[in-house]
């Protein structure tokens, strides 16, 4: 199961990449490579920017660490010059802070996708005739780039999974900086941005006037919540190979968000030595028919196994001649089959599951225990 870009969903989560502040002189120059220093957080400017006290002297600094003011951390110049860039030194252990885990956890089981269904949703009236604007052209990209990287009933799509990581967003910075540093790649920027759904919000919130609030609140609530999880994969990346994707499904017409886990069975810390190893995938969606649906499937080269949770023995019924369909398929398509099958696991508990504890607690079996 090849899959492209995880490795890279966001540039770095723990840099510090200092910057100048306007009509100050340059103070960051003095770093020497390797050095470790203690910076006191003066004030937390926006999510991605940080006012430091480094040996007495304020530096401006972009991250995506979060911080609070007073706070005191260790950082480690890592590369010199007039941009110096710093690493954050972890004390804790790897564990992601607290505050982000309680923010991930309030998401439920759509994560910050909510924010774009309820724009989609609100905003599915606005045709190219009623404003006289750019903003119906990009609202309907990114409602068209949504529906394309959505699972489609019946569908056979084989490179779904690797279509949804390039266009969820979670790669857009990667993607800048290859434009950047591609001569001439700055011309194909606009092709990029209609494939990327971050870099289509961002585009709509350009576009928001102050006037149009809830529009607004929605686009920066949905791309802070985006850049959150970013952060959260790098975390869980690091610490166990793990990484928390959307997921975008198209069902009779109705398009729903759930959650997709994979756990690749290597880490940024534990790179595993060869390529033979059992991919998992876990996925969580709430349907309208089937309510709550949990499924846990084991990949090793060809061979697949799994198991869905269901809440009632009347739905697993209903689902079992579909895990026949769905095992024919797999066959079709060069698989060896071990097992496909369905548990009923009931409805309060597949109500409060929830992928993100996997991923931050380092264990891939949830309530299911799927095993090859």
């Amino acid at each position: 199961m090849p899959i492209t870009g995880l490795p890279s969903i966001i540039v770095s989560s723990s840099e510090f990449v200092l910057e100048k502040k306007p009509g100050s002189k340059d103070t960051a120059s003095h770093f020497v490579k390797g050095q470790i220093v203690t910076a006191r957080v003066l004030e937390v400017v926006s999510g991605r920017q940080a006012l430091l006290l480094i040996d007495g002297k304020k530096m401006l600094a972009k991250t995506f660490v979060p911080l609070k003011p007073g706070q005191d951390i260790k950082l480690q110049a890592t590369k010199t010059g007039l941009q110096p860039v710093l690493q954050l030194v972890e004390d804790t252990h790897g564990e992601m802070p607290g505050g982000y885990i309680a923010l991930i956890k309030s998401w439920g089981k759509s994560g910050p996708f909510t924010h774009l269904s309820g724009l989609l949703a609100r905003d599915s009236q606005i045709s190219s005739t009623a404003e006289k604007s750019p903003m119906p052209a990009a609202l309907n990209s990114l409602r068209q780039l949504v529906l394309d990287l959505a699972l489609k009933s019946g569908d056979v799509a084989p490179q779904f999974l690797n279509n949804l990581i390039q266009g969820s967003g979670l790669l857009w910075e990667k993607k800048l900086f290859s434009l950047m540093s591609t001569p001439g790649g700055l011309q194909s920027g606009a092709d990029w941005v209609e494939k990327d759904i971050k870099a289509l919000a961002m585009r709509m919130l350009s576009l928001t006037s102050d006037g149009q609030g809830s529009r607004l609140e929605g686009l920066r609530t949905f791309i802070d919540g985006l850049e959150n999880l970013q952060l959260f994969n790098k975390f869980a990346d690091e610490e166990s190979g793990r990484y928390l994707l959307p997921l975008p499904v198209l069902m009779q017409g109705d398009l729903k968000f759930g959650q997709m886990l994979l756990t690749l069975g290597n880490s940024s810390k534990k790179p595993r030595e060869d390529d033979n190893a059992v991919v998992k995938v876990s996925f969580l969606l709430t349907l309208t028919r089937l309510g709550d649906l949990r499924a846990d499937f084991s990949v090793f080269g060809h061979e697949v196994s799994g198991t869905f949770g269901v809440a009632t023995e009347e739905i697993k019924v209903f689902m079992a001649p579909r895990l026949i369909e769905l095992s024919e398929r797999l066959l079709s398509h060069g698989y060896d089959v071990r097992e496909i099958g369905c548990k009923v696991v009931g409805a309060e508990i597949l109500a409060e599951t929830a992928l993100f504890d996997m991923a931050i607690e380092g264990t891939h079996n949830g309530v299911l225990n799927v095993v090859i």
